[in-house]
């Protein structure tokens, strides 16, 4: 007797009919098969989307009731963005807003937490200018850490840590990453000889060289005791 006629006597056996059985186990090696290949998209979509928006990732994962519900809502700021079609603002009204951030900056000193709330309303008025959400300040800082998600994140921790303490320094800190984040909005697309025609810098107010802004810019006014 041969090796296949011992595994069709084995299977009558047992009553199994072996078109069946072999059916069965191409359905099992299939669904395995799917199973390990969504397990690989899911890493890799976990994998892309930890590192695009950095920070901005743990933070959607710690407010969220799971991974997987944070990573759609992550997506979904992504999708968002393509839709709104952003675009680069026009000379003067990427001046007019630079005009405006000097001016708040200028009177820091005398008013630190007007000049930090209003620097927050000016990050959203630039965003909005050239397209992204206009729903509140929270979902328009969601679509921009599309783009800036370091900027973003160190702007939040910064609003957190204001709204708990509410002293001069928080309150400067705020200002100097909100600062941070309306400069990268209205660079963006900016060509370097309209940056010079426009005041001779991309920054009226002092370079930002790094995407992580810090609190010490040698132009910024020293924070008055509260």
């Amino acid at each position: 007797m041969s090796g296949g006629d011992i595994v069709d006597a084995f299977l009558t056996l047992d009553g199994i009919d072996p078109v069946g059985f072999v059916a069965l186990l191409v359905l099992f090696v299939a669904v395995v098969v799917c199973g390990i290949l969504a397990t690989g998209r899911r890493r890799l979509r976990t994998a892309s989307l930890a590192e695009r928006f950095g920070a901005e990732y743990g933070r959607a994962v710690e407010g969220s009731r799971s991974r997987r519900r944070a990573e759609s809502a992550l997506s979904e700021r992504i999708e968002r963005r393509a839709d709104h079609g952003v675009r680069v603002l026009e000379p003067g009204a990427r001046t007019g807003f630079r005009a405006r951030l000097g001016q708040l900056q200028a009177g820091f000193v005398d008013g630190p937490a007007f000049a930090a709330r209003a620097a927050l309303e000016l990050v959203m008025e630039s965003a909005v200018a050239r397209g992204y959400e206009n729903s509140g300040l929270a979902a328009c800082l969601d679509d921009v850490s599309v783009d800036h998600p370091e900027l973003v994140a160190d702007l939040r921790r910064s609003l957190v840590a204001a709204k708990e303490w509410a002293t001069t320094e928080h309150h400067r800190e705020s200002f100097v990453h909100a600062r941070a984040l309306c400069q990268r909005i209205l660079a963006e697309g900016e060509h370097p000889a309209g940056t010079e025609a426009a005041g001779g810098s991309a920054d009226c107010c002092g370079p930002v060289e790094h995407e992580h802004a810090t609190a010490e810019v040698p132009d910024m006014p020293e924070p008055v005791a509260d």
